[in-house]
């Protein structure tokens, strides 16, 4: 009963953020996929070899372990990211005391980060690292923990790993180092295992030259986002000796290659956190964070559609999720036009994953063909695997999606209307056969 009493304030968070990503923020795509990757792994299939993804697979891999006990479902998937975000706030509440709540409106507005994706596992996998490095932890455990951010996400944990090596002490920096290489081994080894390490540096470490090319973009969030790596440069010269500042600037890498307002929300939290760390604050921060997050919430409820709504709903694996009710009408429409034409469907767009993981259809690597998620010359490969398929195989094509700025890659969109016939056309979609 103590043990609730201290932490009462966890659990209604707990209980705050899980109803507000099921129920009051709009389903989103990564979101899906993140959970698609997740049930991948625990459906038996090979990451690299039966399924394409861009990033090291510690995240899906963790989050499928309790699906072997309660099986696969979004439900689940969003109370494991629940209690990862309360373990995160604990966390913050050691290291910031109260002014934690200063942090908690930015995770839910102007745009909300808290749905499970591995960025946000990444986020609290730097917390972690921080509150390890502010109680001297064991420098095994430290190094550990980096060894299992680089294999939540690459990008990120390969310049994380620099920081082993702004100790002088060799002792600590060896620690640091077999603590980093254990997690790292294990996964090699896997890799031999399953035969897929050429495939895995294809799609995860050269490919990320094609995935780079594809989704770079200058605008304003890339300069807002330089200027805070210019401040936190500034930081690491006023006191060369916080290595707080070195956990920030190298988690920055985060924001890299997209430029976008999700990943730059990630490292904005990582910098109010690390100000508040260095920084003592005298005005009631927790009020004011308070205010804002009722605040937010309250516009957030304001913009959601609850009219006309059933709660919960019929759609498989997504029966707890909200879902205004031409979206579930819609959903049931495309599933039933799918059924018609059985297993020899595949739908050239970015709601794949969602419409295989309703019909308990298996997934493969022709289901997210988003740019820059094949590897290196991706879009050569994917058209090599499309040519390959039978001619009784049908795409189904949302011609929204060329005109509309999505990742799906265009060039097959083009390849596949250029050279093949409209079977049917309905509201949702246009479906075609290619000529052989």
């Amino acid at each position: 009963m103590n043990i609730i009493k201290k932490n009462y304030h966890l659990i209604i968070l707990f209980i705050f953020f899980l109803l507000f990503n099921l129920i009051i923020s709009p389903i989103d795509l990564d979101e899906i996929w993140s959970y698609g990757f997740t049930h991948n792994l625990y459906s038996g299939l090979i990451p690299y070899k039966d399924f394409n993804m861009v990033i090291t697979p510690f995240h899906p891999f963790i989050m499928s372990l309790p699906m072997h006990l309660f099986g696969s479902s979004l439900l689940l998937f969003h109370i494991e990211n629940a209690v990862v975000l309360i373990i995160m706030l604990y966390l913050l509440f050691k290291l910031i005391d109260k002014n934690t709540y200063f942090i908690l409106p930015f995770l839910i507005w102007p745009l909300s980060i808290i749905y499970p994706n591995y960025n946000l596992f990444a986020l609290f996998l730097f917390i972690l690292l921080i509150y390890l490095e502010k109680n001297n932890s064991n420098d095994y455990i430290i190094g550990l923990v980096i060894g299992l951010l680089f294999l939540t996400k690459q990008s990120i944990g390969l310049p994380i790993l620099l920081t082993i090596f702004l100790t002088k002490d060799k002792n600590k920096m060896l620690k640091r180092l077999i603590g980093f290489i254990i997690p790292v081994f294990i996964f090699i080894i896997y890799l031999l295992i399953t035969n897929t390490t050429k495939e895995f540096v294809n799609l995860c470490i050269i490919g990320l030259l094609d995935f780079n090319n594809s989704n770079s973009s200058f605008n304003i969030i890339t300069i807002i986002t330089l200027l805070f790596i210019i401040l936190t440069i500034v930081n690491i010269f006023r006191d060369i000796t916080n290595i707080y500042n070195y956990y920030l600037l190298l988690f920055s890498s985060i924001t890299i290659p997209m430029f976008d307002y999700y990943h730059f929300m990630l490292f904005f939290i990582a910098f109010i956190f690390i100000f508040l760390l260095n920084n003592k604050i005298n005005i009631r921060l927790d009020l004011i964070g308070l205010f804002l997050l009722i605040l937010f919430t309250i516009i957030q409820i304001y913009d959601t559609d609850f009219k006309d709504f059933t709660y919960p709903n019929d759609i498989n694996r997504f029966e707890y999720r909200y879902m205004p009710s031409d979206a579930i009408t819609n959903t049931k429409s495309v599933n039933n036009l799918i059924k018609k034409y059985n297993y020899k469907v595949i739908i050239i767009g970015q709601d794949s994953y969602y419409h295989k993981l309703i019909l308990d259809k298996e997934i493969n690597y022709l289901d997210l063909i988003n740019e820059g998620n094949f590897g290196y010359h991706g879009s050569k490969r994917l058209l090599k695997m499309i040519k390959e398929l039978d001619k009784d195989y049908v795409f189904f094509i949302n011609k929204k999606e060329l005109v509309n700025r999505t990742q799906t890659d265009k060039d097959i969109l083009d390849y596949i209307i250029n050279n093949g016939k409209a079977v049917e056309k309905t509201n949702f979609y246009d479906i075609y056969q290619l000529d052989k």
